[in-house]
């Protein structure tokens, strides 16, 4: 039986070679970015801890636009509020293309709507590529009666505002709860958390009953049964629980319910458009590294290379989805 990681691992390659050459058809890509390179020495902010995933594919990246150009590039961890520290850093630094950000939807994509006092606004940030995409999963604590998402719906219809969910406040757990039960107009108590594990302890001990969170995260207690998944948030099914549906297939209501966590990269608005194209060919690259792929494996995600005018459009329609969720609940959070 062939391994899920190596089969991935062909498959992503085979996708990367056929969109290269379609890339370089008619157009070189260096005609497409310019010829531009770094004058100095880069660097990528991460405005997270070490360890992570945006962590990882930044070093993945660092190390390849190093080769690549043969100027140093550096990635610098900036971690604290939830990602608006490190935003703001990248914001001090020339908008030149030398310094980059890596990104996500919590910075720079709810936050201009969950924060009234944000310190920068979407116009500072100018798209230069996607990284990964990960599907959450819909968890619920097997003492639930449900075995469906539709049966779970119909149950919170019937029990409003008994059942609690968890996570951070403002993160996409949060949101992704708050959106459920938006869509299929079931009431349900949100408990906050510090982090993801906490929320995650708290379904295990049956102190919340259900929530949203990365699927490789559970996989193992899924399979013990100690928890129930059922459903992920993305539009196709994951590989490491093939028989879990998408919650967007399970009950017209629910048809446009599509999530993913992204981590992708950014940089100062300003910077030349052939610095973006040039870096954005480079990410691609990088994107096809064995550590980059296994890592990328490793959260039940994909890569998620996209040119840069896709991927300025991808994130500006993250920030209008989710300012129409959040207005919604009349959600306003301080910055702590």
């Amino acid at each position: 039986m062939q391994h899920p990681i190596h089969a991935t691992r062909r498959h992503f390659l085979g996708q990367l070679a056929g969109g290269a050459v379609l890339a370089c058809g008619a157009t070189p890509s260096w005609a497409q970015a310019g010829g531009w390179q770094p004058q100095r020495s880069m660097r990528i902010i991460v405005p997270s801890t070490p360890g992570g995933i945006s962590d990882t594919l930044a070093r993945v990246v660092a190390e390849h636009l190093s080769t690549s150009w043969g100027k140093p590039c550096v990635v610098e961890n900036k971690p604290g509020g939830g990602g608006i520290t490190g935003s703001q850093e990248l914001l001090r630094h020339p908008a030149d293309g030398h310094t980059l950000l890596t990104c996500s939807p919590g910075p720079q994509a709810t936050a201009y709507s969950l924060f009234p006092k944000l310190p920068y606004k979407e116009g500072d940030f100018a798209a230069v590529s996607g990284m990964v995409k990960m599907p959450n999963v819909l968890v619920i604590h097997p003492s639930v009666p449900a075995y469906t998402v539709s049966e779970f719906v119909a149950y919170a219809r019937a029990n409003p505002n008994k059942l609690n969910y968890g996570g951070p406040i403002g993160s996409s757990l949060h949101l992704s709860g708050l959106w459920f039960n938006q869509l299929t107009r079931t009431r349900a108590t949100h408990i906050p958390y510090p982090g993801s594990a906490q929320a995650g302890a708290a379904l295990l001990s049956g102190e919340i009953q259900f929530m949203f969170d990365n699927l490789a995260s559970y996989v193992q207690h899924v399979r013990s049964g100690k928890i129930r998944a059922l459903g992920v948030s993305t539009a196709e099914r994951s590989a490491l629980l093939p028989d879990v549906v998408t919650v967007n297939s399970t009950m017209p209501e629910l048809a446009e319910f599509e999530v993913a966590t992204w981590v992708g990269l950014v940089t100062a608005a300003g910077a030349p458009p052939e610095a973006l194209a040039a870096i954005n060919l480079k990410v691609r690259e990088a994107l096809a590294k064995p550590a980059a792929i296994d890592r990328i494996n490793a959260v039940a995600g994909r890569a998620d290379w996209q040119p840069v005018d896709k991927y300025d459009a991808f994130v500006k329609s993250e920030v209008r989805r989710w300012s129409g969720i959040i207005k919604r609940a009349g959600l306003q959070l301080e910055i702590t």
